[in-house]
């Protein structure tokens, strides 16, 4: 029996009650109802899945445009995706929140907390990186960011392209080339690394080598406005009007808000004769930024051709739109009664305050950490928390009237199966002895725990979805040929080696000149490379003289790292290194290694033959989620449910169908 309604996380006893005494319907399963928008998004942006952000951060965006968070996430999200298509346009008429200071502080404290969940999350990494450069124009922070990033997911084409244009603003163009470079390896259509080699040429003053570097960029399929822009700038300084006029147009159309394009076009309508196109680009730049430089500039060249600029229109006030649809603004709102329906299923009435009874751990979970999360996060949080509560009783509800119907009972025999499956599913596996001595260990009664499970609702919900699956689930073998076949990738296992280092820093310290500051690290790496070299012990050493914190204590051990995840010159020289063998002293920005090669692993495709086995189960995984899901949605079409006026939910945007992947050393 696969368990939908029981999940375990890991080892933890605690994970371990939650997933058999204390069941929430199916909380990770493809077979819950659609959670709130910004559940989506967080699960989303958690797994890296920046389609779905990208898509249901817009959607948020139209709901709410005043949510710094929602439009901050629809920029990064565009960024990351570079799609620019039809949904990212309906944005346009909102400002982003870069202006407002108490914005910022809000975006930055709510980018702290997810941070602090997950310190080695490259998606939470990233959003901080971003904030860096587009808020406080940190570049050298955020450079230092995403050179972490990288170390997590060496292979992130965003990562690698973002990193290297940081690079070549600091002027470090060897890494630059060499990111972007790497860029292209992982995706000869990289649009972002053509556009960054363009920047570089144009850098250096070689306009042919740039034309040629944003042709190509403009040309891939998900090229952005900058590269458009870039390229109708190319041919804008060189006079050659004709070509510059479509380039600069594309990226208006794709970025109308982007002014420096606009102005470059103004310029080339101008020198083709289109003077009112010239006019209606300057009065455009001066309604979207009238007090910036570009804008002031848009100004007085509108003056200079007689035309008066247009002073942008205030917008009305939302109190004004009310008072106009007869309603008084600012009115207090009525919080419901605990006796109050708030929804009737199949004539049975839920309360308002049975839902607060059932939302309330989580709700109190949510105050405990109020003081970390922005206030309107809080109360987005708590409305999406009571919504899903609210679902999941439907859910339930329906539940227990077919378990009725069906006169469904669960045995003794049913738990110790239950409770056999879930053992075997942790890692390590866990044997029924197993758990009953975890559960002992613990103070608590094995035998009143299978009689908790006996007696909860969710053993009986998932015998009634088992019964659902009954001649409906059958993957052959050529089911799981074709997944092998489709998704090899996610089988391979790159090269890696197993290293040690001794790493020497440099005082730093301002009272010391850093050249002999260098110089003293650099002699100290090199007198400790000749202790190795006469014999003395690498992890000895290591243990007493690394300064990297980390490792230091672990005789210097890194563990196994695969190609591109360390530093440019350290990873050249650990791979270049037989087992067993030192490096000389390997110097990179961090300071001066010695570094030791302690294993090496060929890259190494997973065969079908070993992988069937967990591609079976999982497929007949996303089948039985898919059945689960449908029964349910079924239940529902069928069912009465009724809501008081003023109380229907809102339809959360479609989610994309979740995938499961098997269970292998490279799986994503």
């Amino acid at each position: 029996m696969t368990s939908f309604y029981f999940r375990t996380r890991n080892l933890a006893v605690f994970a371990l009650l939650c997933a058999v005494c204390s069941p929430v319907f199916a909380a990770d399963s493809n077979s819950t109802p659609k959670a709130a928008p910004t559940a989506l998004l967080l699960t989303a942006l958690t797994d890296g899945r920046w389609d779905i952000v990208h898509r249901d951060a817009i959607a948020w965006s139209v709901r709410d445009p005043n949510s710094e968070i929602a439009l901050f996430l629809a920029d990064v999200a565009t960024s990351v995706t570079g799609n620019y298509d039809t949904d990212f346009k309906v944005l346009l008429k909102y400002d982003y929140p870069y202006s407002d200071n108490k914005a910022i502080d809000n975006l930055g404290t709510w980018i702290d907390t997810l941070v602090d969940s997950d310190v080695k999350n490259p998606n939470f990494l990233i959003l901080k990186a971003s904030l860096e450069v587009k808020t406080r124009g940190n570049t050298k922070k955020a450079t230092e960011i995403f050179e972490s990033i990288l170390k997590l997911v060496p292979k992130n084409e965003f990562v690698i392209i973002t990193l290297a244009n940081s690079y070549g603003i600091q002027g470090r163009n060897t890494e630059a080339k060499a990111l972007f470079d790497q860029a292209l390896q992982l995706n000869p259509e990289s649009a972002g690394a053509f556009d960054g080699l363009g920047v570089m040429a144009t850098s250096r003053g070689d306009i042919k080598e740039a034309e040629k570097m944003f042709t190509k960029a403009v040309s891939m399929k998900r090229a952005g406005p900058i590269a458009w822009f870039n390229l109708g700038s190319i041919y804008y300084s060189q006079k050659q009007f004709p070509k510059a006029c479509p380039a600069l147009e594309k990226a208006v159309t794709l970025s109308p808000k982007m002014i420096d394009a606009r102005f470059n076009l103004s310029g080339t309508y101008y020198s083709l004769g289109r003077k009112q196109d010239c006019i209606d680009q300057l009065k455009k730049i001066v309604e979207i930024d009238p007090d910036s430089t570009t804008g002031r500039r848009a100004a007085n060249n509108l003056r200079q051709l007689g035309v008066e600029p247009n002073k942008p229109a205030v917008a009305p006030k939302p109190t004004d739109n009310l008072r106009q649809l007869g309603v008084e603004p600012n009115k207090p709102v009525v919080a419901p009664k605990p006796t109050d329906v708030a929804v009737t299923v199949n004539g049975v009435e839920i309360t308002e305050g049975q839902v607060d009874t059932a939302a309330a751990p989580q709700m109190n979970r949510i105050a405990a950490g109020k003081s970390k999360i922005p206030p309107a996060f809080v109360e987005q949080l708590k409305k999406q928390i009571r919504s899903r509560t609210l679902e999941r009783m439907i859910v339930e509800k329906l539940l227990d009237e077919q378990t009725k119907k069906l006169n469904i009972v669960v045995t003794p025999q049913d738990v110790i199966k239950h409770l056999e499956e879930t053992g075997a599913r942790q890692q390590p596996p866990l044997t029924l002895q197993d758990i009953k001595q975890l559960i002992q260990a613990q103070g608590r009664d094995f035998e009143e725990l299978k009689k908790q499970i006996q007696d909860s609702p969710g053993m009986k919900y998932q015998k009634l979805i088992n019964m659902q699956f009954a001649g409906k689930v059958n993957v052959t073998k050529e089911d799981a040929q074709k997944y092998y076949t489709e998704n090899k990738s996610r089988f391979e296992t790159p090269e890696q080696v197993r290293a040690s280092h001794i790493l020497i820093k440099p005082v730093s310290d301002p009272n010391i000149d850093p050249n002999k500051a260098k110089a003293d690290a650099k002699a100290k790496a090199e007198s400790l490379l000749e202790q190795i070299t006469a014999g003395s012990d690498f992890a000895t050493l290591a243990k007493a003289n690394s300064q990297d914190p980390s490792s230091a204590p672990k005789g210097g051990d890194l563990g196994y790292f695969s190609k591109g995840k360390m530093v440019a010159p350290f990873d050249k020289a650990a791979f270049a290194l037989k087992v067993g063998q030192v490096s000389d002293i390997v110097e990179t920005k961090y300071g001066f290694h010695i570094i030791r090669l302690t294993d090496h692993k060929e890259a190494k495709l997973t065969s079908f033959e070993e992988a069937q086995k967990d591609i079976t189960s999982t497929l007949d995984q996303q089948k039985k989620a898919k059945i689960a899901e449908d029964y349910i949605e079924s239940l529902k079409k069928k069912a009465s449910i009724v809501y008081p006026p003023g109380k229907e939910p809102v339809a959360p945007p479609a989610t994309a169908p979740r995938v499961i992947y098997p269970n292998t050393s490279n799986s994503k």
